[in-house]
């Protein structure tokens, strides 16, 4: 998954990501797109919401002492906004069904993948996937998009993009019970919209191919009826009953790379990675 991004702008990536494992003395597992150039509809003067999960060497984890912050974020220059967790927390939030963390894993843009390690937990989303959570966090999320409606009707069409996203990852989940595909494209072509509302979506991406991050257009009556029917749709959804992932598949997924882990830190420079993309 390594998606449509020019190599100068990868390279430009990776040389951000490097230069923070150098500094930080850690290292990057995993890194990914987010957001709106990861879903699809991306403005031209989008930032790049590059996110990632790195691992610290051996000995901070074989300590008893407090450990520092487990998260750490940095703008690099080229609008990079690059966003980081440490690897157990990562973790601990994968297993109570994070959304943003496996839409990261999901993401159609992948800068950075060592050992296989975003396979690994792919693997494991289907175990620890929770519909219902994820399901009113994307009506939170759709509602949250609507929040910029004004009292003329119009909204910014970066917005109505997101809560159309949010939208149909609702009725993705409703339908599915299972996690919905990042790019916006695929949870469209799926969707159980009808002619009109499909059709007031598509003149909604056509406006946004060329409008700014501040464009706004009026809020179509297909759309909002379409926001309107979500808010009874997920209080009503029945979902099949969960079986109880153990903690100790993740466990091993932690096991398995701090056994592999040296000590002082140990960055790769991009070019080696450049070798596996």
């Amino acid at each position: 998954m390594n998606g449509a991004v020019s190599p100068e702008k990868r390279d430009a990536v990776l040389d951000a990501l490097r230069a923070e494992e150098e500094a930080r003395g850690v290292r990057v597992l995993f890194a990914a797109e987010s957001g709106s150039r990861a879903w699809g509809f991306a403005s031209t003067d989008s930032d790049w919401d590059v996110r990632a999960i790195y691992v610290h060497p051996l000995d901070w984890y074989l300590r008893i002492a407090e450990r520092p912050a487990d998260t750490f974020e940095s703008m690099r220059p080229g609008d990079i906004d690059l966003s980081a967790w440490e690897l157990c927390k990562a973790l601990r939030l994968f297993a109570k069904s994070n959304v943003p963390l496996l839409e990261w894993l999901g993401s159609p843009i992948v800068y950075l993948d060592q050992d296989g390690f975003g396979d690994h937990l792919r693997a494991l989303v289907s175990r620890f996937f929770d519909p219902r959570g994820a399901a009113w966090h994307h009506l939170a999320m759709q509602r949250s998009a609507l929040a910029d409606l004004a009292p003329d009707g119009t909204i910014r069409i970066k917005k109505l993009c997101y809560a159309l996203r949010s939208a149909l990852s609702v009725r993705w989940i409703v339908a599915r019970a299972s996690m919905p595909p990042v790019p916006f494209p695929e949870l469209f072509v799926a969707s159980d919209l009808d002619d009109a509302t499909r059709a007031a979506v598509e003149d909604v991406l056509a406006a946004k191919r060329d409008a700014s991050e501040r464009d706004r257009t009026v809020l179509p009556p297909d759309l909002a009826s379409l926001f309107k029917e979500n808010e009874s749709l997920v209080p009503a959804a029945q979902f099949p009953k969960r079986e109880r992932a153990e903690l100790e598949e993740l466990d091993a997924v932690l096991q398995s790379i701090l056994s592999h882990l040296t000590t002082p830190a140990f960055p790769s420079s991009p070019e080696e990675r450049r070798g596996s993309d």
